[in-house]
């Protein structure tokens, strides 16, 4: 969550430079690096590399992610590559660790972050244009991967630019 946050600072110093950025990416790439020191902050997950029919099928999985901001289902993945959920499911487990839905969540997070600042939807529109019925579910997912509310997350970020 801390790594996702500098990796988005460190983009958005990158494509808009300004006065002291220099110095601002060189505290960010050393929070980086005490974080990565800090092994009680992190799991990791050995990742096994495939053959090259079943990494052209990653790929399909994560362009079809992309295009839904991860909305989408197994049985989306089945419909629409024609291999079984099952399947379809160990793929993204071996190259990610993790299972279908939560890599989906992952693309409709960042989506969810994107719109908070660069859009001025409310947080219930952000939610609901991303399929989230539940108001409560959707800050709860939001605060796992970010460490912070959507309203904490607009208010921190947009502060920054």
């Amino acid at each position: 969550q801390h790594m996702h946050t500098i990796f988005e600072q460190i983009t958005q110093e990158l494509l808009s430079p300004r006065f002291g950025s220099s110095a601002l990416l060189a505290g960010l790439f050393f929070k980086m690096f005490y974080l990565l020191d800090q092994p009680e902050l992190y799991q990791t997950t050995q990742v096994k590399i495939g053959t090259d029919a079943e990494n052209r099928l990653f790929q399909a999985i994560t362009r079809q992610m992309q295009q839904t901001d991860g909305r989408s289902t197994r049985r989306d993945f089945e419909a629409s590559l024609h291999y079984s959920g099952d399947y379809l499911g160990k793929i993204v487990k071996k190259y990610t660790g993790l299972s279908i839905f939560e890599y989906g969540m992952t693309f409709c997070m960042k989506k969810a972050a994107s719109l908070l600042l660069d859009s001025t939807m409310t947080i219930s529109e952000v939610a609901l244009s991303l399929g989230f019925s539940n108001r409560t579910h959707f800050y709860k997912l939001f605060q796992n991967t970010y460490g912070m509310t959507p309203t904490e997350y607009r208010k921190a970020n947009r502060s920054e630019r």
